[in-house]
């Protein structure tokens, strides 16, 4: 199951890489993986997408672009539970995967069900 998501998460990349209008930092790989390691340090993700202001760790990730989806999408399955930086807080239970996917349905324009599994969504 991980694996095929991870898959089907990689070729969507492919189909839309290209079709983000942000504009990309010049930061490396390196550097772009270290700020998606910081996914667990964000505290409030802003309401809307394209806010600024709300929380730094999400601007600096945001701000990296597409160099960190690589990164984001290997962390989609990483359940290490984390705050809910939603606000209001939704879960107790959110995970560095479940705000790692929020921001990559951010990063690449794309609806949040897409690239979720047919059973997650019957």
């Amino acid at each position: 199951m991980r694996n095929s998501f991870v898959l089907a998460v990689f070729f969507m990349l492919l189909i839309f890489s290209g079709t983000s209008s942000n504009a990309q930092s010049n930061i490396s790989a390196n550097e772009a993986e270290k700020l998606c390691n910081t996914v667990k340090s964000i505290k409030e993700l802003p309401r809307d997408w394209g806010e600024k202001g709300v929380d730094k760790t999400y601007d600096a990730i945001v701000d990296a672009g597409e160099k960190v989806v690589p990164c984001l999408i290997d962390q989609v399955t990483d359940v290490t539970v984390m705050k809910d930086p939603r606000c209001p807080t939704i879960s107790t239970g959110t995970t560095i995967g479940d705000v790692s996917y929020f921001i990559l349905v951010e990063l690449l324009k794309i609806e949040f069900t897409q690239l979720l599994p047919e059973n997650v969504l019957a």
